[in-house]
């Protein structure tokens, strides 16, 4: 199974230029804990450029300098390496690798051209295995109930 079967797609987006407070209530209105941050205005051609959390907020701008928040915009506190991403095509297992890797709990999702399409998640994963270890279960079982009405 592919990431593109199992993102959540068109995810909540932000650009640099948005004040972190705008962020975050971007964040509270949509209930969710991220922004994937894009380049350009067409949501069919979004460039990821980053992902901002609600971590970053708490943790890397109010506690580290609460005077000055107000005024700060996302692309004052992105980093200025390449974003981490991955195709639509990759296997799930291999994206549960790479977030484990890299140390994430999301990954935006781009499709071949690399336009943004969805969001994998750390949820989206436990989900889905809690899915799979439900079947296991269920196929144990019945096979035991199957194999008591074979032996009445």
């Amino acid at each position: 199974m592919n990431v593109g079967n199992v993102c959540t797609y068109k995810p909540i987006v932000g650009w640099r230029e948005d004040t972190i407070v705008d962020a975050a209530r971007r964040m509270r209105e949509h209930h969710v804990g991220d922004l994937v941050i894009v380049d350009g205005s067409d949501p069919d051609h979004y460039r990821v450029v980053g992902m901002l959390t609600d971590r970053d907020i708490t943790v890397g701008v109010v506690a580290d300098a609460p005077e000055s928040f107000t005024a700060l915009v996302v692309g004052d506190i992105l980093p200025d390496a390449d974003p981490v991403v991955i195709k639509e095509d990759v296997d799930v297992l291999e994206a549960m690798a790479r977030m484990r890797r890299e140390s994430i709990r999301r990954l935006p999702v781009v499709n071949p051209e690399g336009y943004l399409i969805g969001i994998f998640t750390l949820d989206d994963a436990v989900a889905l295995l809690a899915e799979h270890l439900v079947a296991l279960g269920d196929l144990s079982y019945s096979q035991r109930s199957r194999e008591r009405e074979k032996r009445r």
